[in-house]
């Protein structure tokens, strides 16, 4: 009897020595499993493309993986910010943020550039692969500066009711903050920041002032509506200043109109490096507004010389700005003037934005279009307007017979 109880007793050791080998068995195989799922991680590929209402569009493409659960309930939301930090040592930090020119790229309070999405989530969840999360269109992002940047991105597993604002988060939003990763990549962004603008606002609007004063003495002559059209321009600028600032402003221009008008005269003002510096300084809308000043400057007289649509339609050119809008802000200058000379150098093809590059039928489609336009303004009630009209819908008349169209 006794030995049957041992017996017993060495069958229970037996079988417990098997569970407890099972059970770290899989412990083991559990941790193993933990082990292999990756921590969350943000890539970024700047070199991507995306496809919008039938465009294709640079961008960059958010990938994510690694584990996202929310141990706190089942669902989670996808935050991501990003930063210039080029000027950063300390890459825990964050400079001066990414800003957004769409606002379904920003957070709800700010212009700062913020993704956001949410969805569903189990605890365990985990990503094994890099996944594109999101595309960001590189034409909506506003950057600080101009160059090789160092970009920091910041991608955040979060509880659904974090509310992102200013390209960061509030107090209580951090401690709902369940997982967190960045990366960092280099970045050349070849038009001037939004930083930049503001540094160099004062020196792009001298620059601004001594194209103007070049363009208007093209012609041999320096108008005095020329000039008032100048001085109405710079008012404006300063004006858009606080009080103390604008007064000082206003001192500046003073001068600088002056002596810009003397060198002007003599013919001593160094257009191409002039140019050059605008061009590296300039922002997109900066250079619109001095290309549109420049028209108005040379309609000022009721003429448009054809010294004045040279100088201009070279700035065009070399400020890089689109033709067709160009083409469009002077039309409407060459629509309201009494005399008009068109530059030697520019053909009526070129006037119109013919290139040779154009097959036949998209040149006839164009001139299709701008006959329209000018033949509506045939009636006008300006007679200015009128006549001008007549004479481009007669140059276009040209072009047509001479493509068949």
């Amino acid at each position: 009897m006794e030995g049957f109880f041992w017996f017993v007793i060495f069958i229970l050791f037996v079988r417990w020595i098997v569970n407890t080998s099972r059970d770290r068995s899989t412990v083991k195989k559990y941790q193993e499993h933990l082990d292999s799922i990756p921590e969350f991680t943000v890539s970024i590929d700047k070199n991507a493309s995306m496809n919008l209402k039938s465009k294709n569009l640079k961008s960059f493409a958010v990938k994510l993986k690694g584990y996202c659960g929310n141990p706190y309930g089942n669902e989670i939301k996808i935050i991501l910010f990003a930063y210039d930090n080029t000027d950063i040592d300390d890459d825990t930090e964050n400079g001066p943020p990414l800003l957004s020119a769409h606002e379904a790229f920003s957070d709800s309070h700010s212009r700062c550039l913020c993704i956001q999405q949410k969805g569903p989530s189990e605890e365990g969840q985990y990503w094994p692969k890099f996944f594109t999360f999101f595309h960001i269109p590189k034409e909506i992002i506003i950057h600080p500066h101009k160059g090789k940047r160092k970009l920091k991105f910041l991608a955040f597993i979060a509880q659904p009711d974090v509310d992102p604002k200013y390209g960061g988060f509030s107090k209580t939003d951090y401690d709902k903050i369940i997982h967190a990763s960045r990366t960092i990549i280099e970045y050349n962004f070849t038009e001037v920041g939004y930083k930049d603008m503001i540094e160099n606002q004062d020196e792009v609007q001298d620059l601004t002032i001594q194209l103007a004063m070049g363009m208007a003495a093209s012609d041999g002559h320096l108008d005095q509506k020329e000039l008032d059209i100048l001085k109405k321009w710079v008012q404006n600028e300063a004006d858009l200043l606080e009080k103390k600032a604008a007064k000082k402003r206003k001192q500046h221009f003073s001068k600088f109109i002056k002596e810009t008008y003397q060198i002007a005269q003599n013919k001593e003002l160094p257009i191409s490096k002039i140019v050059k510096q605008f061009n590296e300084m300039a922002t997109k809308s900066q250079k619109y507004e001095a290309i549109q000043l420049l028209l108005d400057t040379a309609s000022a007289d009721d003429k448009f010389t054809a010294e004045e649509d040279k100088f201009i339609n070279q700035i065009a050119k070399n400020t890089s700005i689109k033709l067709k809008e160009f083409k469009e802000m002077k039309n409407k200058i060459i629509a309201s003037v009494g005399k008009i000379e068109i530059s030697e150098e520019e053909s009526p093809e070129e006037m119109f934005g013919i290139k040779e590059s154009m097959s036949n039928a998209e040149k006839c489609k164009l001139l299709r279009k701008e006959y329209a336009k000018w033949n509506a303004q045939t009636t006008h009630k300006d007679a200015k307007r009128r006549e001008r009209a007549k004479e481009m819908v007669d140059t276009i008349a040209n072009l047509r017979k001479q493509y068949n169209c």
